[in-house]
């Protein structure tokens, strides 16, 4: 049905410009004898020409949405038997103002022995942190912010 349509608006365009051949007759002519092509008008190569770029751009396209639907389908499929239920829990946070540097690193200390437990599933009490030492980030500023971006598109 496309086809037809298509094929008609090129024989429109073919008779507007021109009094040549329709693209059926042209098609016809070529099949028939391939040197033919050597003997056609300028308008009647263009449209030639024409039908066969929106041929091969009309087969892309349809090829590419056939890929995009079977990636979906697959990618539904496979994500279904995946799920795992994932456990939320409420963490109360409470705001603490603090005026002392050692009082700051001891808070730290304590996110970080608390997060080392929380990825050992272990209790606080069975880390001890004896020593923290602060390294300074030699990366450059494109890896700083890529990194920030992952972990950003996590949440």
């Amino acid at each position: 049905m496309a086809f037809m349509k298509l094929n008609g608006l090129f024989n429109t365009a073919v008779i507007a410009m021109s009094n040549d051949r329709g693209l059926n007759e042209i098609m016809n002519l070529v099949k028939t004898e391939p040197k033919a092509i050597e003997t056609l008008s300028l308008s009647e190569k263009t449209l030639l020409i024409l039908f066969v770029s929106g041929l091969g751009m009309a087969v892309t396209f349809a090829v590419l949405l056939f890929l995009w639907f079977a990636i979906s389908v697959l990618t539904k499929i496979l994500n279904t038997g995946s799920k795992k239920p994932s456990k939320v829990e409420e963490i109360k946070t409470e705001v603490v103002t603090q005026t002392s540097d050692e009082e700051d690193d001891e808070v730290i200390i304590a996110v970080i022995a608390a997060a080392v437990a929380a990825s050992l599933n272990t209790s606080i009490h069975n880390i001890i942190v004896k020593n923290v030492v602060r390294v300074n980030d030699q990366s450059p500023s494109w890896a700083k912010t890529g990194r920030i971006e992952q972990i950003n598109t996590r949440f």
